[in-house]
């Protein structure tokens, strides 16, 4: 009985990328690698750096959630993304030509190579795609 009231109920579900900018957690890749840059140490890549990620820069992010407050978004399922899939060699190098600093990056093996998934929905449903590329939103974190 319960559980069928539950079916009727209206839902959202908002599927998002790695999330990234100012305060992002400390363990992810990206604070990982700043870390490592900013006080000298080496960038480690593990796998062979052809691996990527869905990153979503935070304030995109928030805007996206904000538009799937709306009847159109009732009982859909989006994929929040940003522009394009981002290699863990392609945020390493962005972090070292930004901080102008030679940065080292030894290799590591046996890492998650990622998975690309479509956010069309969310572009024609909703009217939303992400405006901050990795860069700018890179530099943005650096701030």
């Amino acid at each position: 009985m319960i559980t069928g009231s539950y079916i009727r109920r209206p839902f959202i579900i908002l599927r998002h990328g790695i999330t990234y900018g100012p305060r992002m957690r400390d363990e992810l890749v990206i604070p990982s690698f700043l870390r490592n840059a900013l006080n000298d140490k080496p960038i480690i890549i593990a796998g062979d750096d052809s691996q990527f990620r869905n990153f979503v820069y935070v304030e995109d992010l928030v805007e996206a959630r904000v538009s799937a407050i709306s009847e159109k978004a009732q009982n859909q399922a989006y994929n929040l993304e940003g522009f394009r899939p981002i290699t863990i060699r392609e945020i390493a190098e962005t972090i070292r030509r930004l901080l102008k600093n030679g940065v080292r990056m030894p290799a590591r093996l046996d890492d998650y190579v990622g998975q690309q998934v479509s956010a069309e929905n969310v572009k024609n449903e909703l009217e939303w795609e992400p405006k901050t590329d990795f860069e700018e939103g890179m530099c943005r974190t650096l701030l």
